[in-house]
């Protein structure tokens, strides 16, 4: 049996990838989804999720918790629809390639974009005597943002956790603010939707804690977003700094920096500008704490008499009239006026399908029937 190392690929959206020491197995995770500090991969309740294996071997996927729960190809859709912890096995003939990735559906969960390869390296930048990247610094940096994709259903957070590198100050008193904002046309942090004020002699004095700054109430997201914080502490003998993963040019980068428009040393002249830092890539130990906003019920219809998929055919309730499928697009596929008990849909296209029987109706993922 291979040993193997789980990663996410260095690129939005998060992928995932599986090393082993004589070969390497890199598997496409889906977009929707985000790595938590935990180790496991978190996605949203009753949405399609597309996982993708290289190669021109046909893979074997076993998805506990999900639908279809067994499905064999190189890229294979499922759904999750309860809430909860799940394990996911891949094979190839009789050799397991992995045991042990975990997938949180649904719920809260804190999330980030740094690999579960790259937490031994989380440090901080230092600038030599210009201070430190994202913290106190003395080249007109006056705030730092973490970028995080949209999720893939309405979503709140209600807490932010910063992990800081460095937390000595003589500025305890000062304020430090984390804010929630919206991504604007330009890409950039634009309209502020919440803030949290904490003194800087608040912070978690340990390398290892983190600091939370909690909101008065939920902040609703339903689009890409950024975690703000600043202005840091500069006066003499103030060393904050949260901690972050460097990375080679042109990898991931998910950290901004906004520029005091006439800075003496680097100001660019004119307002202050916020800028990626793609010079340098990187993310912060930012971790938002975000809460799926509902647990949708795959458009089920309460109280009806059951109908079930068990990845590969529909289970129909007794003396159903008639049965219809339809594309996403709404394009109808499959009428069928009294309908067996147990009708196949292995002549459809792996995907998501709208299943109505009677007046019951249900979301259903199709895999390959391989």
């Amino acid at each position: 049996m291979k040993r193997i190392l789980f990663t996410i690929a260095a690129l939005l959206p998060a992928l995932i990838g599986i090393m082993a020491q004589s070969e390497s197995v890199t598997i496409e995770w889906p977009a929707e989804g985000f790595q938590s500090p935990d180790g496991s991969f978190v996605v949203p309740l009753n949405t399609p999720l597309t996982f993708k294996a290289p190669g021109t071997t046909e893979w074997t996927w076993t998805f506990e918790g999900a639908t279809p729960a067994e499905v064999q190809g190189k890229e294979v859709t499922v759904s999750y629809a309860e809430e909860g912890n799940y394990g996911v096995t891949l094979t190839d003939g009789s050799r397991t390639v992995s045991l042990s990735q975990s997938i949180s559906a649904g719920g809260d969960h804190e999330v980030w974009n740094i690999l579960p390869s790259e937490e031994p390296s989380l440090s901080v930048i230092a600038l030599a005597w210009y201070g430190w990247y994202g913290g106190t610094n003395w080249i007109d940096m006056l705030q730092f943002a973490e970028y995080f994709h949209q999720p893939s259903q309405p979503a709140t957070i209600d807490q932010v956790g910063i992990m800081f590198g460095s937390y000595e100050a003589t500025s305890t008193n000062q304020d430090l603010t984390v804010s929630i904002a919206a991504v604007g046309s330009n890409g950039k942090p634009a309209d502020v939707l919440a803030t949290s004020t904490k003194k800087v002699g608040d912070i978690a004095q340990s390398t290892t804690q983190t600091t939370y700054f909690d909101f008065a109430e939920p902040v609703a997201v339903d689009g890409p977003f950024f975690v703000v914080i600043g202005p840091f502490p500069n006066a003499s003998g103030d060393k904050v700094a949260m901690k972050c993963v460097r990375r080679a040019y042109g990898e991931l980068c998910t950290v901004y920096h906004q520029l005091k428009g006439n800075g003496s040393i680097i100001g660019p002249g004119g307002g202050d500008v916020w800028y990626r830092n793609d010079d340098d890539p990187a993310s912060f130990a930012i971790i938002p704490h975000l809460c799926y906003a509902g647990k949708p019920d795959a458009i089920a219809t309460p109280d009806a008499p059951s109908l079930r998929f068990d990845g590969h055919r529909l289970l129909l309730p007794p003396a159903t009239a008639r049965l219809q499928v339809f594309a996403t697009d709404g394009t109808l596929l499959i009428d069928q006026h009294r309908p067996e008990a147990v009708v196949s849909l292995s002549a459809l296209r792996p995907g998501v399908y709208i299943v109505k029987a009677d007046q019951r109706s249900v979301k259903v993922c199709v895999g390959r029937h391989e």
